[in-house]
């Protein structure tokens, strides 16, 4: 118990684990055991967390029979990332499921490549490459083999799936899970297995009928435009970034823009009519505060876009009417 920090309880019908951090153990260290925990399916780079003196991470977790369900608490910014020669050689199948209740994280790829949010339900299958980043985050999970979302699920590709918090069935299922979670210490284990597998069916019914009828046909544009819009800000944006959230290649990306005169063109594009926004509804606003807003790096290189792109100043578009 020395070495695993909190507490086991292997004696009653749910098997609990918490995994915490013991009072004077190093950071390197608990990293280390985190990155051992998980290395059936994903990687830790324990030496990342040494800069982020106060990090910090605990774990609560029930051992179904049919499932795995944890809760974790993270203070401060945590990422891992598909072991994929690790998974390839033991042939792993098990998808994760989060339901965020905390705080941001980002995943890439994802089908959509939207930031996630508190609400929002994120799946990542263990047999795709793949990088989930969480910060200030509290998450509830489960694990699962594939089979266990029932024989109508097949081989369906769902690595990157979220469903989003204002989602039908998304309030009900996350209430699910935090009462099933929070439940478990109370329950049989022939409980907890049927209240786990009345869940995964409904969520394999919500995963379904979102993404079947509807991201599967998103073009490659449609999903672009969305990282787009709401990653404007950011002076970075570019399209290998694009093409690594989505997925994808640069080449497939360069394709859905061809006929808009090309990814490059298109970000700056839509920074020029973010900033003409700023402008018009606050000519008062600082051009460097429009600037950082549409992504420009500086206000002279947003003034040099509009004297090159557009037929007027910035001078001239803050004395237009709203």
């Amino acid at each position: 118990m020395n070495k695993w920090a909190g507490k086991v309880q292997a004696d009653q019908q749910i098997p609990f684990v918490r995994y915490a951090r013991n009072p004077e153990e190093s950071m390197l260290h608990f990293m280390g055991r985190i990155a051992q925990a998980i290395a059936f399916a994903f990687r830790v780079e324990p030496e990342a967390y040494a800069e982020q003196p106060d990090f910090d991470c605990v774990t609560d977790l029930h051992m179904l029979a049919n499932g795995i369900i944890a809760r974790t608490w993270i203070d401060g910014t945590f990422m891992i990332e598909s072991d994929q020669e690790y998974v390839d050689s033991h042939q792993a199948d098990q998808l994760f499921i989060y339901f965020f209740e905390k705080g941001t994280a980002k995943m890439a790829p994802t089908r959509t490549g939207l930031p996630i949010g508190v609400g929002d339900i994120l799946i990542m299958d263990v047999a795709n490459p793949g990088m989930l980043q969480q910060t200030d985050s509290i998450n509830l999970r489960i694990i699962v083999p594939r089979s266990s979302m029932g024989p109508d699920f097949g081989d369906r590709d769902v690595h990157g799936c979220i469903i989003p918090a204002q989602a039908p069935l998304a309030g009900i299922l996350n209430t699910c899970a935090s009462r099933l979670m929070d439940d478990l210490p109370r329950m049989s284990m022939s409980e907890g297995v049927a209240a786990l597998t009345m869940l995964l069916q409904l969520l394999a019914h919500a995963i379904s009928e979102r993404y079947e009828r509807r991201y599967q046909q998103a073009s490659v544009r449609d999903r672009a435009e969305a990282v787009i819009t709401h990653q404007i800000a950011q002076p970075d944006l570019s399209a290998s970034s694009i093409a690594e959230q989505l997925g994808i290649s640069r080449s497939t990306l360069y394709r859905a823009f061809e006929n808009l005169d090309g990814v490059k063109n298109y970000i700056l594009a839509r920074r020029l009519i973010a900033a003409w926004s700023e402008i018009i509804e606050d000519p008062q606003l600082a051009l460097s505060i429009v600037a950082q807003r549409s992504g420009f790096r500086s206000s002279s290189a947003m003034k040099r876009a509009f004297n090159q792109l557009t037929d007027v100043s910035i001078e001239e578009v803050r004395d237009m009417s709203p």
